[in-house]
C-alpha cells in the first residue's frame, strides 16, 4: 500500500494534521504541544503525536483520557499527570480528525464555563508525581550490576531514606525507570514514590511488586 499510494496517503495525512492544528489554534485552557513550538531539551517533534495538557483547565490527564474514551469514543494512547497523548496515522480519516478537534473544543468550552467546578473537584489532592521527576538527578552509590546481584530485602518507605535501591521502579506510562539498582533513595525520590501510590499513577516495581508502601534495598555488609 505504501509503495503504491505512499505519496497520496502522506499528502492527505499532512493536510489532515494541518486541519487539526488549525482547528485547535484557539485553545486557551487546554494546551497543545504544537509542531512549531520549541522546548529546551526536546530534540525533535512528531506532529502525528498530539500531546494535550489540562493543567490550566483544571483537568488531569486521567480525566481527559476518560472523557475522550467514554464521551467521544476516542481512545488515547496514554494519560499521565496533567497530559493525555493521542496518536494519529495515515489510517485516520479526515472525519476522524474533525471528530478529535470537536471533542477537544468541547472540553475547552467546559473548562471556560463558570470555573469548571465539577471537573476541578475530580482533580483532587494527590500531587502529580511526574512533575517532580525533573527536579532532581539520580545519586549513584553502587554499580547497577553489583546492586542488582546483591542480597536485598523489602522495607517500608519510612525506613528507605538513604538506603540503596535494589530494584527498577518506574511510573507507567511511560514505563521508563526513574530509580534503578545502585541509586541512593533520597527524600525527593521517596516523595515521588509516596505521591505515585497515593494518586494511583501506575507505580511499577520489579521486586517489591506485591507490597504497597515498600521498596527493595541492598543489604550488603557495611553498606546502608
Amino acid at each position: 500500500l505504501i509503495a503504491e499510494k505512499g505519496t497520496e496517503l502522506y499528502t492527505a495525512y499532512e493536510e489532515n494534521l494541518a486541519l487539526l492544528y488549525n482547528a485547535l489554534s484557539g485553545l486557551r485552557k487546554l494546551r497543545v504541544f504544537y509542531p512549531s513550538v520549541s522546548f529546551t531539551g526536546c530534540f525533535q517533534r512528531d506532529p502525528g503525536k498530539l500531546l494535550v495538557n489540562g493543567r490550566e483547565a483544571g483537568f488531569s490527564g486521567a480525566f481527559l483520557g476518560k472523557a475522550l474514551r467514554e464521551r467521544f469514543l476516542i481512545e488515547p494512547e496514554m494519560a499521565c499527570g496533567d497530559n493525555v497523548l493521542l496518536l494519529t496515522s495515515i489510517a485516520d480519516t479526515k472525519e476522524g480528525f474533525i471528530k478529535l478537534s470537536e471533542a477537544l473544543l468541547s472540553l475547552e468550552k467546559e473548562a471556560q464555563a463558570a470555573g469548571a467546578l465539577g471537573e476541578r473537584a475530580e482533580r483532587t489532592a494527590p500531587r502529580d508525581p511526574y512533575a517532580a521527576l525533573s527536579a532532581f538527578a539520580p545519586e549513584p552509590a553502587l554499580s547497577l550490576t553489583k546492586a542488582f546481584e546483591a542480597s536485598c530485602k523489602t522495607v517500608p518507605f519510612s525506613e528507605a531514606l538513604g538506603r540503596i535501591c535494589a530494584e527498577y521502579i518506574s511510573l507507567y506510562p511511560p514505563g521508563i525507570p526513574f530509580l534503578v539498582p545502585g541509586e541512593r533513595i533520597t527524600e525527593a525520590l521517596l516523595s515521588v514514590l509516596k505521591d505515585a501510590e497515593s494518586a494511583a499513577q501506575g507505580l511499577r516495581k520489579s521486586r517489591s511488586t506485591d507490597d504497597p508502601g515498600t521498596v527493595a534495598v541492598v543489604t550488603l555488609p557495611g553498606i546502608s
